[in-house]
């Protein structure tokens, strides 16, 4: 009986000590630093994490296909790390399969065309759907040269039907359809000016235009970012346009060509009585070669020349090794020949380049 009734006065005991404690973290002396505490811990790991990734331009560059001639355009995600915005250009085909987890597709705010035709754009179509089912929740921008609007308009005609089916598995309430479009513009500059056609978020990107090919008006975007830029060329002819836009800029994105295998390769198709293509035909003519590219890279100070798209297709990284050897002659650093998907960062602090492979 006795212990019974020492056991009860310590547990009544406990339960008092107990209940002094919950009541003095009630108070505000003592609750207040355990907030102030609690929410200094909840905000000290994003903030490291934002550390990591901060004043950053990344390009994910997608690996186009590879053809007899000409290796379609991959296209690329250029994002401003760590809260920017991210922009598409140039969506060549199998754009979404090459960067598929790389960026989320609904944070693409833009998608820029160099050239208003499929070589350029024939990933649109996949990248339309896949920030749609993301979670877009507005059409997608889309800017191009003239043939932009048209090219976009017959994308979304061609959809429709997958449209229907997807409407039919998810119902009215699954999926908003009336954003699944693209909201495309032609972009003409006056005089060949340049134009600022995007300045959100600390990206600042200028339209100019740089050469004429088969399907018109060729355009090339100097990206901006702090006092860092990028330059993606696209189908760029060796001008005086494309020099100026070059200047200051650590990083060339251009397809180029080698006259010498280019010349062998149409000789064989004149001689088999091959039908050879506007683009390849127009590109051997005026086409930037791959000597050109190094010596204009060397000039502006460029760091780095990615080769979006080469004619003829090499089978291996010659071609990356040629304009690394004429890029290294005038004065830049390195040349990359486009063979799989690669991401290149920029410190936007110190301007260092750096370039690793994707998956």
């Amino acid at each position: 009986m006795r212990f019974a009734r020492v056991t009860l006065a310590w547990l009544a005991i406990g339960a008092i000590l107990i209940a002094a404690v919950f009541a003095l973290m009630r108070t505000p002396l003592v609750a207040e630093p355990i907030a102030r505490r609690s929410e200094a811990a909840a905000i000290a790991l994003p903030r490291a994490r934002r550390a990591a990734t901060e004043n950053q331009l990344q390009i994910a560059f997608a690996a186009g296909g590879v053809g007899a001639l000409w290796g379609t355009t991959g296209g690329a995600l250029v994002s401003l790390k760590p809260n920017g915005p991210t922009l598409a250009i140039d969506p060549g085909e199998g754009f979404v399969a090459a960067l598929d987890g790389v960026a989320h597709w609904d944070d693409v705010v833009m998608v820029l065309l160099s050239s208003a035709d499929l070589a350029h754009a024939g990933g649109l179509s996949g990248l339309r759907r896949a920030s749609w089912l993301s979670g877009r929740k507005t059409p997608l921008p889309v800017l191009g040269p003239v043939g932009a609007q048209g090219l976009a308009v017959g994308i979304d005609l061609a959809a429709q039907s997958d449209d229907a089916a997807l409407m039919v598995d998810f119902g009215a309430d699954g999926l908003d359809f009336s954003v699944a479009t693209l909201a495309a513009r032609d972009l003409e500059l006056a005089d060949g000016a340049p134009r600022r056609v995007f300045d959100e978020g600390g990206l600042r990107v200028t339209a100019l235009a740089i050469a004429t090919a088969a399907s018109g008006p060729v355009f090339a975007y100097r990206i901006e970012a702090g006092e860092r830029c990028v330059l993606w060329a696209g189908d760029a002819e060796r001008t005086e346009a494309l020099a100026r836009a070059l200047r200051g800029c650590l990083l060339l994105a251009v397809e180029a060509h080698d006259p010498e295998r280019l010349a062998r390769v149409h000789a064989a198709a004149d001689a088999a009585g091959e039908r050879r293509s506007a683009r390849a035909i127009g590109a051997a003519k005026r086409g930037l070669t791959l000597a050109q590219a190094g010596q204009i890279a060397g000039a502006a100070g460029t760091a780095l020349v990615v080769l979006t798209g080469l004619q003829p297709a090499p089978p291996n990284d010659i071609a990356a090794r040629a304009v690394e050897a004429a890029t290294r002659r005038a004065g830049a650093s390195q040349a990359l020949a486009l063979r799989r998907p690669l991401r290149a960062t920029i410190d936007l602090a110190n301007g260092e380049v750096s370039v690793r492979q994707i998956r």
